[in-house]
């Protein structure tokens, strides 16, 4: 019995132990499920075959699948085999919510990898998103395999690659060549880990500017790699060992080559001894190889296993500027252009811009001249000093990044070139700033302890913008002095703050020029009496302000006065002629009406208010117009047109009528707030037809057709029915009831009727 109870038991737990293997796994994959996304973004298969039939192309070396855009980028998955071209920029980054968040699906796989080739046509790929942690073989491709297998020509920058081994933003594993590849971003990992490629056999003239992160055979450039020609990297690399700038491993196969390479990269590996500025494990024969301990912050350029130093070591002087072409053997010209930092390659430059320090430069002068090279993938360096400068003329000569004027004026091109490519600016060469006073304008007398203003112009007579200070002098020394800046060739207006304490005569130079004599009287002398100001004035518009002064002076005296209104306060002078007098003050009204405006004046001596109302502004429109139906050419026809103003203040304004052309009325009304008048004219016009009759007043108008018809006749019959002559209706007479007192037309009725019977008799 115990023994068959014991064998109910392990049954049992057996039965236990497949359901919780079944069930697991499905309650696991819920909860993924219900952490991700419900929709991915990333296209469906479907989609893909639809992208993949809709490439231009066949696919062959001569003609390949021109990739357009980010779907047919994931479509090259459809053929490996096939050769494939970039038509155009592609933004990847939509790719970061692919699926689920594990982005691009790399091209290819270990067991069916990629063989075609890939030209990017130096086109960019921007923001390429990759996040697969336990894959190995990561990239925009996984992995290549083939003599023939080609990827070249493309700058993908923005670039996010994660993966655990054999990982490179451009591919895992590439068993093909690399040339002329640029990558810009972060890639991540734990064995062969680099920029461009985890693990390449070949890579010539590419280049990387990364963060690269794993724990062994981590490089900026490339993982290991078995040839590295002509390439670069920069930026930093973080790893525990066997790790280094260019690249963790490199190890040339029969006739590979590691030449003419360097790298700028901080360099940051736990186990310090297996670490490498340059390479973090490396065999064989290397030449022209260049490494900064500056930058990367190891002490050696590469951890040899053959035991000897092959890298060079360079500060960053040696590697940058015109310096780098003396220092280092790369291939300079096709491949490789000096810069003011670290070299790059040339078909990375997508332009050159030159800045000059200034474009208006002074005779005898000189300015900095800034040259910036904009690389494909967006990033920018200077390259001054390598660059060569030429000027079109003799008025400046440039050397070593310095634009230097001659002594004589006029207008320069300068030229800046570089690896092929080349910018020119402008520069407006001038004589120095040569500023002087031209005039004064001094009043004839001012008050004591009051401030007065001495206006004066300078004019500049140099090219150059100048600023200069300019002293007022009376006779008994200086009194003030203010700085005055021009434009070249150009003048400008300044002013003093004069304040006399003493009257009495005064002979007053402004700088050079010579200001007069000037009066100062005592202040007692000027009183302000009273101010008037308009009742009402139409919003926005602009007006004057009357000020009652009274001088007892016997010279017309310049008088500070301040106004407030609205609560803004001004000081403007105004000139008093002798005894009682009136000066005027402007205004400006609100926009909007319906306010009241106070106006308070002070001065020296004496206080004045005036109120004024700012209501609507004047406002003309025509209320009704008199114009005949029809006239008859010749006769004459009456017009008027009856304007009115709904403003709220007074207004002049021209009123005109003109029938066919021609003016009947023209005439200048002036009316006051809700006033109103009619203006009448009359006019004949000679030829039928219609007449345009047009009415305007200030900035109302309208308009009318006239009709204008032939002039009547009659026709008069004689006995027996023959005809007699005929005469115009002006000119004839009517003795009988169709007298002038009958409708209109009767006339015509009548010999319509004559004709009727005329029919009827001869019938």
């Amino acid at each position: 019995m115990k023994g068959e109870n014991l064998r109910r038991l392990r049954v049992l737990f057996v039965v236990v132990l497949v359901t919780v293997s079944m069930v697991a796994p499905v309650l696991a994959m819920e909860t993924d499920q219900a952490n991700q996304p419900t929709e991915n973004p990333a296209p469906s298969a479907a989609t893909l075959d639809a992208a993949f039939e809709a490439m231009e192309g066949f696919g062959t070396a001569d003609d390949p699948y021109v990739v357009t855009n980010l779907t047919q980028l994931q479509a090259m998955d459809e053929d490996r085999s096939a050769h494939y071209a970039l038509g155009n920029d592609i933004d990847a980054t939509p790719t970061e919510e692919w699926n689920y968040g594990g982005g691009f699906e790399p091209i290819s796989t270990t067991k069916d990898p990629f063989t075609g080739s890939f030209d990017g046509r130096n086109h960019t790929i921007t923001g390429l998103y990759i996040d697969r942690p336990s894959a190995r073989f990561v990239g925009l491709i996984a992995n290549t395999e083939g003599s023939g297998t080609v990827l070249e020509n493309v700058q993908i920058v923005d670039a996010t690659v994660t993966g655990e081994g054999y990982v490179g933003i451009l591919v895992g594993w590439g068993d093909d060549s690399i040339e002329y590849v640029d990558v810009q971003g972060r890639v991540d990992g734990e064995d062969y880990v680099g920029g461009v490629a985890g693990f390449a056999s070949s890579i010539r003239y590419s280049s990387a500017n990364v963060h690269a992160e794993g724990t062994e055979y981590v490089g900026g450039l490339v993982g290991s790699a078995s040839e590295v020609i002509g390439s670069y990297a920069i930026g930093s690399v973080t790893a525990q060992k066997w790790s280094g700038g260019l690249a963790g491993s490199v190890d040339p196969y029969e006739d590979d080559e590691v030449v003419r390479n360097y790298a700028a990269v901080s360099v940051s590996v736990s186990e310090e001894y297996r670490a490498g500025a340059f390479a973090g494990q490396q065999r064989g024969e290397f030449k022209a190889n260049y490494w900064n301990p500056s930058v990367s912050g190891q002490s050696d350029g590469a951890v040899d296993l053959d035991g000897d130093e092959v890298v060079t070591e360079l500060s960053a002087t040696e590697m940058q500027g015109a310096n780098a072409r003396q220092n280092m053997r790369l291939p300079w010209g096709d491949v490789f252009v000096a810069t003011d930092e670290y070299p790059v390659h040339r078909l990375q430059i997508e332009s050159l811009d030159l800045e000059p320090g200034t474009n208006q430069l002074v005779t005898g002068n000189e300015t900095a001249a800034t040259v910036t090279l904009t690389l494909e993938s967006g990033r920018t360096v200077t390259a001054t000093a390598p660059a060569e400068f030429e000027t079109n003329n003799s008025l400046a000569s440039t050397s070593q990044g310095a634009i230097a004027a001659g002594t004589d004026n006029g207008t320069v091109n300068v030229t800046a070139s570089l690896a092929g490519f080349s910018d020119s600016a402008t520069v407006d060469i001038v004589h120095p700033a040569d500023v002087d006073v031209t005039s004064v304008d001094a009043p004839t007398a001012v008050l004591n302890d009051s401030t007065a203003a001495i206006a004066f112009e300078a004019r500049n007579e140099g090219g150059a913008s100048g600023v200069r200070t300019v002293s007022l002098n009376a006779t008994d020394g200086s009194i003030a002095a203010t700085q005055v800046s021009v434009d070249g060739y150009e003048r400008a207006n300044a002013s003093f703050a004069w304040t006399p304490t003493k009257t009495g005569d005064y002979d007053l130079a402004v700088g050079s020029a010579d200001a007069g004599t000037v009066t100062v009287v005592d202040r007692d002398s000027v009183t302000l009496t009273g101010a008037n100001a308009p009742e009402n004035v139409a919003a926005g518009a602009s007006y004057e302000v009357e000020l009652a002064i009274e001088n007892d002076a016997d010279v017309a005296v310049a008088v500070p006065v301040t106004h407030v209104v609205d609560g803004e306060r001004v000081t403007e002078q105004v000139t008093a002629a002798p005894g009682s007098t009136t000066v005027t003050v402007s205004a400006m009204a609100d926009a909007d009406a319906g306010t009241s405006r106070t106006h308070a004046f002070s001065s020296v001596n004496g206080t004045a208010n005036a109120t004024t109302n700012v209501v609507e502004p004047a406002k003309i429109g025509i209320e009704s117009t008199s114009v005949p139906s029809a006239i008859v050419a010749g006769e004459s026809g009456s017009f008027s047109v009856t304007v009115a103003n709904t403003g709220g203040v007074a207004t002049t304004t021209p009123v005109t009528v003109t029938v066919g052309g021609e003016v009947v009325v023209e005439e200048s009304v002036t009316l006051d707030p809700g006033a109103s008048t009619t203006v009448s004219g009359s006019t004949a016009v000679e030829s039928a037809g219609s007449a345009s009759v047009e009415m305007t007043a200030g900035n109302a108008s309208q308009t009318a057709e006239l009709s204008v018809s032939e002039p009547r006749t009659t026709t008069t019959s004689g006995d027996g029915g023959t005809s007699g002559g005929s005469t115009t209706a002006a000119d004839s007479s009517d003795d009988g009831d169709s007298g002038s007192g009958g409708s209109p037309g009767f006339g015509i009725v009548v010999a319509a009727l004559a004709l009727v019977v005329v029919a009827f008799r001869r019938r």
